[in-house]
């Protein structure tokens, strides 16, 4: 059975993106390796740093359950009860295995399960935190591009002054304004409270919008100022000039090369910047009264809860190490240049061709060959469009004085035989050969160059006024 040719291309273009699908599962999986195996170090780091504040703090459950009255046989017993009699390495063992299998320990204040009592407040905090994260991504990906496409304009100064004023705006500041005047003066949002948000959409949402808003001018200035220097920076790119003169179209450039290349900063920063969300929620939530992750962990500390405070810390290297391994990921999928496994900002190369007497810098390109020139062509331009001290042209090598004439031939004005030209393509025409195209010294005519320039003559062979 013969192949027909549109099953050939159909079959190619399979071949083709079977091909692609392989390399970007490849190259993920190359950046999740990556990353794991920096995470592993880390957090046994971290681990063992948070596990070591325990013996730091000198605090232990006998001091807080019975008071500083305690006699040492009941400390003994109730540090017994707790595992704190066994050596430094055998309670971190202990904790970590633990920790590896959710089990964050036990409070000593009120002997309840840290890893539920942790769970309750971080999906608070993670609702507040999500949300005021959409909030800054979408208005400030709409400022930063209208301030990158409208540059040194009045809207890109407008964009980058009201950026500037809500970036030093602390978030405790911003959550009293919006109570002051949403809440309580316009009453369309509640004060305070959490609804949860199984008990309704719209109540959580309203519940959270307050708390939302204020952590969120942070993220929307940090994320429209880089994503204004991103995609400037983007615009001046060789590739972007490339587009331009292939004929795409500018949304076709924008989306397709500006603005792929320009997230890559962005995304970096949304990935410190959701951490320090759920951490910087403390304030918030006392404002807006919520019962948080952030409160639960400044609760623990003042009351001394080694334990609480350990899962604080654990929680929170999860979700740092967490949430940048996403970026790592959205990153090799988005960015150009970590699909093709290559620095995007690496320097080029540069060769240098010779042209005439400069030296132009030309990238990526090899030195040329001088093209060759055909026997009955001229090499030279129309005098019209020369310049009369124009050098010969690369290759040719001149041993002896000569003139040229307005149509564009050499003479040679003493002897044709002290003459000699090294040149394989020097036209064989009686016409254009410097031994029969003689000039003799004559008196300029009017309007013509002084005599002590070029002397003016006409010329035998095509009988133009030679120089």
């Amino acid at each position: 059975m013969t192949t027909t040719e549109p099953q050939v291309t159909s079959a190619r273009r399979r071949g083709v993106a079977v091909a692609r699908t392989r390399h970007a599962s490849a190259r993920v999986l190359a950046v999740l390796a990556r990353s794991v195996a920096i995470f592993v170090p880390v957090f046994l780091v971290a681990t063992f740093v948070t596990f070591a504040l325990r013996s730091l703090s000198g605090l232990s459950p006998a001091r807080i359950q019975l008071g500083e009255d305690a006699t040492p046989e009941a400390i003994g017993r109730i540090e017994a009860e707790w595992g704190l009699d066994k050596p430094f390495l055998a309670q971190y063992w202990d904790w970590f295995t633990g920790v590896l299998h959710g089990e964050l320990g036990t409070s000593w204040v009120n002997g309840a399960d840290i890893s539920t009592l942790i769970g309750l407040g971080l999906g608070v905090s993670l609702s507040v935190a999500t949300f005021a994260l959409v909030i800054g991504v979408l208005v400030g990906f709409l400022l930063g591009t209208v301030a990158a496409l409208r540059r040194t304009t009045p809207i890109d100064r407008a964009i980058t002054g009201f950026v500037t004023v809500i970036s030093v705006m602390p978030a405790f500041v911003v959550g009293i304004v919006l109570v002051a005047i949403l809440a309580v003066g316009l009453g369309l949002f509640p004060s305070a409270g959490y609804i949860p948000a199984e008990q309704g959409i719209g109540p959580w949402l309203a519940h959270i919008t307050l708390p939302a808003l204020a952590l969120s001018f942070d993220v929307i200035a940090d994320v429209a100022r880089q994503l204004r220097s991103s995609l400037i920076g983007a615009y001046q790119e060789n590739y972007v000039t490339g587009a331009v003169v292939r004929g795409l179209s500018p949304r076709r450039i924008f989306f397709g090369h500006v603005l792929r290349n320009g997230l890559g900063p962005t995304l970096a920063t949304l990935g410190q910047k959701f951490p320090a969300l759920v951490g910087a929620s403390v304030v918030t939530e006392w404002i807006f009264g919520l019962q948080g992750f952030g409160r639960f962990a400044n609760d623990s500390a003042q009351a001394g809860d080694v334990p609480a405070v350990q899962g604080v810390l654990v929680v929170s290297i999860a979700l740092v190490v967490s949430f940048n391994l996403i970026i790592n990921l959205v990153l090799a999928r988005v960015m150009p240049a970590s699909q093709r496994g290559c620095d995007h900002g690496a320097p080029r190369s540069r060769t240098y061709v010779r042209t005439d007497r400069r030296r132009h810098p030309r990238r990526d390109r090899a030195p040329r060959a001088p093209r060759p020139v055909a026997r009955s062509q001229n090499p030279w331009p129309p005098a019209t469009t020369r310049s009369r001290r124009s050098p010969a042209p690369t290759g040719w090598a001149r041993t002896t004085s000569a003139a040229m004439c307005s149509a564009g031939c050499w003479t040679a004005p003493a002897s044709a035989s002290s003459a000699r030209w090294r040149s394989p393509w020097w036209p064989s025409s009686s016409a254009r050969s410097p031994a029969s195209c003689r000039s003799t010294s004559a008196a300029p005519s009017s309007g013509s160059p002084s005599a002590s320039r070029t002397p003016w003559s006409p010329c035998r062979s095509c009988s133009s006024p030679s120089r």
